[in-house]
């Protein structure tokens, strides 16, 4: 039974299971099998389960030491947990069941390739880049999956392949910009690194905070800052590089005015990542895609406030309720709507011109940028949170209810 939770805790955080989806899953497992006295503990890079049987304490801990967001395996992992607790099958049946879980292909490569390039091309159109920009933000996208895919197989370290990803991205406009191409440089790379920015990992860290799990939020908060960090030198170099090599350049930011047309670009570049994280089920596509729309839409609905912390806080709570809502009627885990929905909240464009400034050495602008995308990130995480807490109340007032009756 310790190894059967161990295994199932173990991929379920792999596959981008928050950390209390993980402990109480594995609780309610060894509930329904008969282990009143247990204890389950888990943070980002581990998992510690203790049962008591016979009056012997038996423990056992779990290294996590690579994600891989995979939102079909952590449906099928979900779906297994309530399997397992209804119908409280055999361990060596559990374990088979387990396995085909786990048995799943992937998506074929041309469909991941084609996902990325499609993701990075509307993202681009969704930050006001042009027609050009669409294409050659294509080609960048497919540079960064065979980038990633290949150091991965390599186990090359995540800060190394954010740096090589953004690096091999990055390169192709600048030479293409001095060469005298007339491309919008800022937006066809604002869009290609919304591949790498780390903005699930951004909002988990307040999510994390908020919920009181401050080792976990250390942890999340370390891997942002190292991939942010990955991100910002790999595209540094590529700059500095083709200044050094071909002569200086300054780019004006032009600030474009989102128009409403931008929601129809938020939902295909969305429905793009739905096959990046492996979502499979064509309901769960498209109600995810949908979602990441209506959020940017009241995002844009929400301009006459005046706030934009305002606006990105009621946002992100209008796309995790509506993902709530679907959680529940499709029984799915609600990280599969959610992680998509709030996806052309994050504030990737503040990241990229924050390190731009800081290249630059405009350290006001840097400062200001920088500021704005830990505001952006707070309202977005808090509104999430703040819904997500108002759902598991409900869900527990009715579980309470169902168990007196």
């Amino acid at each position: 039974m310790l190894d059967l939770c161990g295994d199932i805790g173990e991929k379920l955080m792999k596959s981008g299971a928050e950390i209390f989806r993980v402990e109480e899953s594995l609780e309610r497992i060894l509930d329904a099998y008969g282990y009143r006295k247990h204890e389950v503990f888990a943070i980002s890079s581990c998992i510690i389960i203790s049962i008591s049987d016979d009056g012997e304490n038996k423990t056992k801990a779990v290294r996590i030491k690579s994600y891989a967001l995979n939102m079909a395996r952590l449906g099928g992992l979900n779906h297994l947990c309530r399997t397992l607790c209804e119908e409280h099958p055999p361990v060596p049946d559990a374990f088979e069941m387990l396995r085909r879980v786990l048995s799943q292909q992937p998506y074929p490569g041309w469909v991941s390739y084609l996902a990325y390039g499609s993701a990075a091309s509307f993202f681009t159109l969704f930050y006001g880049g042009g027609f050009l920009d669409f294409v050659l933000s294509f080609f960048c996208g497919l540079l960064v999956r065979k980038a990633v895919v290949y150091l991965k197989n390599l186990n090359a370290n995540t800060f190394f392949v954010n740096l090589v990803a953004a690096f091999t991205m990055a390169l192709p406009p600048l030479v293409l910009l001095y060469l005298g191409m007339p491309l919008d440089l800022d937006k066809v790379v604002i869009g290609t690194i919304m591949l790498l920015v780390p903005g699930v990992a951004i909002t988990n860290v307040m999510r994390d905070v908020l919920t009181a799990d401050f080792l976990t939020a250390v942890a999340r908060l370390t891997e942002v800052l190292l991939i942010s960090v990955a991100i910002a030198m790999g595209v540094a170099i590529a700059i500095a590089g083709t200044r050094i090599l071909l002569g200086s350049y300054t780019i004006d930011v032009v600030p474009v005015e989102a128009s409403y047309i931008s929601c129809l670009y938020a939902v295909c570049a969305c429905l793009c990542f739905c096959f990046i994280f492996e979502i499979r089920n064509i309901r769960y596509i498209l109600a995810a895609g949908i979602m990441g729309g209506c959020g940017w839409l009241v995002y844009l609905l929400l301009s006459g406030i005046g706030s934009e912390i305002g606006r990105y806080f009621l946002a992100a709570a209008t796309a995790a309720a509506l993902a709530e809502i679907c959680a529940r009627l499709m029984k799915t885990p609600v990280t599969v709507f959610l992680i998509i929905a709030i996806l052309p909240l994050v504030p990737g464009g503040a990241l990229y011109y924050a390190m731009k400034y800081m290249l630059d050495g405009n350290g006001s602008l840097f400062a200001s940028y920088t500021l704005a995308v830990v505001e952006y990130a707070a309202a977005i995480a808090i509104g999430g949170s703040f819904v997500s807490a108002l759902a598991r109340l409900f869900t527990e007032q009715t579980r309470n209810r169902r168990n007196q009756n």
